[in-house]
């Protein structure tokens, strides 16, 4: 045998000499089987398979329950954070509906106000429609319109109503507004409505577009008000001036107590209704002062005081004043009174005498006839008797005095007021 078949047969590292034998003795038998290092290997590798699997059965036997357990616990907690998600979620819709709701609210409020302010104002309308009306005997009417330098919102109609003289039948406390909102002309207020949120800006034009009808509705009744205490005063200045007082405004007093629920129109509603009241007051007492012509339109021919007696032809006392008419024109009473008499007095001839308020009395004379009788009583303006020329004269005319209490007054004062009061009367 050569060498390489000697080394052929030697046995290398990690190889076996021979192939295992597994020996099998029964009943005194011996049998052997050769295993080949591949069966060995498949059965090695089930027997550690079943090792292992019974070591992984164990394992999983002892720890299932843990192992289940950690699943629930970790199940649970995703439950419990879904749950906690959804309820946030539902907590911000909630939130975002509650405040939906309020902010509706809120919108809903603000245009309900806005709606009953403008229905107030509608209603207010109507109540400065009479106010005017019935000052329109007082002062001119002044122009309803907007504030210069403002313009209402298009979305505003109030319903404005001009007044009219026929208007002028009320007291100015017994002013009533409708209470469907319409106006004394019966035109309906238009509602302004918005569909936006509270802070649009549809709001503020609504609201300034109603400041402006509110100021200009103030506005018209201080014009009003101004204008018809300018008017009182005036007369009673004229009157003072002839020594005569005018009644004032009347003597109240007190604390000062907020009026709850009280609006600027109210306040001025009534300090114009106490303007007019006054001067009804005045003007009620220049009637009972002799101011104006007896004959109205006619030429005055003799002044009072000293000039020269048309009989005598020497200087003389005159004391009224004359006016040249034509026989039968009608005389009339410059101040409301009673008639002390009514006859034939001396050189007077036929002569009426009325006696007034402040201790005034005024003569009217040459009459040539009478219309009124001692005792009657007589307004302003009417006629008392007819133009004559009786007595001593020297044509038709009429002889006019003034005297306060006996004492001659020279009458062309009073005619003179009346003629620079006459636009406040």
């Amino acid at each position: 045998m050569n060498q390489s078949q000697t080394a052929a047969k030697k046995p290398g590292f990690g190889r076996r000499k021979e192939a295992p034998v597994l020996t099998l003795h029964s009943n005194g038998r011996v049998r052997k089987m050769t295993i080949k290092p591949l069966t060995f290997a498949l059965i090695g590798s089930a027997f550690a398979m079943f090792i292992v699997g019974y070591f992984a059965a164990t394992a999983y036997l002892i720890l299932r329950d843990d192992l289940i357990g950690a699943s629930i616990a970790r199940n649970a907690r995703m439950q419990h954070t879904y749950e906690d998600r959804i309820a946030a979620l539902r907590s911000q819709i909630d939130r975002i509906t509650s405040r939906q709701l309020i902010e509706q609210r809120a919108m809903q409020q603000q245009i309900e106000r806005l709606v009953a302010r403008q229905k107030a104002l509608g209603a207010r309308q109507g109540q400065l429609s009479s106010v005017l009306g019935q000052s329109a005997k007082y002062v001119p009417t002044p122009k309803v319109g907007p504030t210069p330098g403002k313009k209402p919102d298009a979305t505003i109609k109030t319903g404005a109503v001009q007044p009219t003289r026929a208007q002028t039948g009320l007291r100015l406390g017994s002013l009533r507004s409708n209470e469907d909102g319409q106006n004394e002309g019966g035109s309906p207020v238009v509602v302004a409505y918005a569909s936006s949120k509270p802070q649009h800006p549809a709001f503020s034009q609504i609201e300034n577009a109603l400041n402006v009808v509110e100021d200009q509705q103030i506005s018209d009744l201080k014009n009003v008000r101004h204008e018809t205490s300018r008017k009182a005063q005036k007369i009673a200045s004229a009157l003072k001036k002839l020594g005569v007082r005018a009644p004032t405004a009347k003597a109240v007093g007190g604390p000062e107590v907020s009026l709850k629920g009280s609006d600027r129109f109210t306040e001025e509603l009534q300090a114009l209704d106490a303007a007019v009241a006054h001067y009804d007051a005045v003007k009620r007492w220049s009637r009972t002062v002799p101011i104006g012509s007896p004959v109205p339109g006619m030429r005055m021919t003799s002044r009072f005081g000293s000039r020269i007696d048309p009989f005598t032809r020497r200087p003389a006392m005159h004391t009224g004043l004359d006016f040249k008419a034509r026989s039968g024109h009608p005389v009339r009473s410059t101040a409301d009174g009673l008639v002390k008499s009514a006859k034939r007095k001396g050189g007077y001839g036929k002569m009426i005498e009325i006696v007034h308020a402040n201790g005034l009395t005024t003569h009217y004379a040459h009459l040539k006839r009478y219309h009124v009788k001692a005792g009657q009583r007589v307004k302003a303006g009417q006629i008392i008797g007819r133009v004559g020329s009786t007595g001593r004269s020297t044509g038709p005319h009429l002889h006019y005095e003034v005297r306060r209490n006996g004492q001659a007054m020279n009458p062309a004062r009073y005619v003179g007021v009346k003629r620079r009061i006459a636009s406040a009367l």
